[in-house]
């Protein structure tokens, strides 16, 4: 597998189902300006995505919980 950015994702969609596609920089809000090559979770996995990082959106939330409902809301409809 390979670790890339959701907008290089694209490049690996003739890759077998079996190989990994892990996404960092996965943003429930694409306008965070902390980094430059952000993706929310459902736009990563519509882009090809086998696996997301989430740190900060996580860690650094005000009500975690309320951020992975949230996340989980968002990815029912993948």
């Amino acid at each position: 597998g390979v670790v890339c950015s959701g907008q290089d994702l694209w490049a690996l969609k003739h890759y077998s189902k079996g190989f990994l596609r892990v996404t960092p920089g996965i943003r429930m809000n694409q306008k965070a300006h902390d980094q430059k090559r952000v993706m929310t979770p459902v736009n990563a996995f519509k882009a090809g995505a086998s696996h997301i990082v989430m740190g900060r959106e996580i860690t650094q939330s005000k009500d975690i919980h309320q951020t992975l409902n949230q996340l989980e809301k968002d990815l029912e409809h993948c």
